[in-house]
């Protein structure tokens, strides 16, 4: 299935996806850090093809079940006036999910960083009480 103007694009690069907004003719308008650890990122309209540089992608406007969309004319409008501009960029707060829901939506979302958190917070408590288990049983049995 070909993308239509406003769907969102998305990426998978290996562990992480990266997301983009179609916006008609091939291009799309995504947010780009320089670099993962960068606090800065920068809206730029690119080809598809050079955004996915050979790796898999498919449309995936999943909020639209809880979110409606905003009008497709606005969603490429929107991202149109965003090209050039920079961002605060934070993985986990305003990523490139964040950025194209919210051209799409009006709400800045991103699944992929509340799985990271809750991830994060699982292997935590499992690593918590794995360390809690073995020092609290040397603890014990030292009395």
């Amino acid at each position: 299935m070909d993308p239509q103007p406003g769907d969102l694009i998305e990426i998978t690069r290996g562990l992480f996806k990266h997301w983009a907004v179609y916006i008609g003719y091939k291009m799309v308008v995504h947010l780009v850090p320089n670099n993962p650890d960068d606090t800065r990122a920068f809206v730029k309209m690119e080809k598809l093809t050079d955004v996915v540089k050979g790796f898999q992608y498919k449309i995936n406007n999943s909020l639209h079940g809880s979110n409606p969309p905003r009008e497709t004319s606005l969603i490429v409008e929107k991202a149109l006036e965003q090209v050039g501009t920079e961002h605060q960029y934070d993985l986990l707060k305003n990523n490139c999910e964040h950025f194209v829901t919210w051209l799409r939506y009006g709400i800045g979302e991103s699944l992929q960083a509340k799985k990271g958190v809750v991830a994060a917070a699982v292997g935590s408590g499992v690593v918590g009480a794995v360390l809690l288990a073995l020092f609290g049983a040397s603890v014990s049995s030292s009395r």
